[in-house]
């Protein structure tokens, strides 16, 4: 849809009383974040709506808040100085500087901080052999593969998903399971993050997963690179125990795997 037709149906929108529902999911496609969080963008963009009530000039490239849009018949705005007479509160153009701002406030807004660890190793099979991502972390210099902590009521799988896209910008439809498990203390939290959970809880599971990565990796600024690997080589760079034990329950089950194929 061009802007320009975009601009005239949310004025129109605005004004005519569709409401700021549908206002707020055409804004919520200008935010590019991970889909189970399209809801916290919505409530952002509803706060955008009243704190940019009182709209700027720069809103108004004439400079006079009575003239009505070029979409609206004169009649409709003559006189009047409500909310409703002054639809450009929320266009394209208005709103877009405020997205990533919206787009910061919910990547990191502090979430209740489950009680395990995921880890996750991307995988492809090139020839016939499995080859392995590793990441080289951007505060430590140690090679590792993707990890993170659960979020709110994340199982250990979603939380490997999430994790992924965030820290490598892929998504895969093929996941493995291992039975790999590791504990890790809770020292590694902050206080902060931790201080819902129960006062005896010192250590806190790590889950394992491996899914199959064919998409390129855009690193995130956790890591500073990353490089695909022979189960070998990746087990001479890892720094972590667990990371040497999932990784060698992987490369078995994928060796059976291609046996089987």
């Amino acid at each position: 849809m061009r802007s320009g037709y975009r601009r005239a149906l949310l004025a129109r929108m605005a004004s005519s009383g569709v409401g700021t529902h549908r206002i707020c999911l055409l804004f919520c496609k200008e935010i590019p974040v991970v889909p189970r969080r399209i809801s916290q963008v919505y409530i952002h963009l509803l706060c955008l709506l009243f704190s940019v009530s009182h709209v700027s000039k720069r809103h108004f490239p004439n400079g006079n808040r009575r003239q009505p849009p070029p979409c609206l018949p004169k009649s409709e705005t003559d006189g009047r100085k409500s909310m409703a007479a002054q639809p450009f509160i929320l266009t394209i153009d208005g709103v877009r500087p405020f997205c990533y701002k919206i787009r910061l406030i919910v990547s990191r807004r502090i979430t209740m901080r489950a009680p395990f660890q995921i880890l996750a190793i991307p995988y492809r099979i090139v020839d016939g052999t499995p080859m392995y991502c590793v990441f080289h972390r951007a505060d430590h210099d140690q090679w590792q593969f993707i990890a993170g902590g659960g979020e709110d009521n994340e199982t250990p799988l979603e939380a490997a998903r999430r994790e992924t896209f965030e820290e490598g910008g892929v998504q895969s439809d093929k996941w493995v399971e291992l039975k790999s498990l590791a504990y890790i203390p809770v020292t590694i939290i902050s206080e902060k993050r931790r201080q819902h959970w129960d006062k005896d809880t010192y250590v806190i599971p790590e889950y394992t997963f491996g899914f199959e990565c064919q998409e390129d990796i855009q690193l995130s600024h956790e890591h500073t690179e990353c490089v695909w690997l022979t189960y070998e080589e990746a087990n001479q760079k890892l720094i972590w125990d667990s990371n040497r034990t999932a990784l060698y329950e992987l490369n078995c089950r994928l060796s059976v795997m291609n046996r089987s194929e």
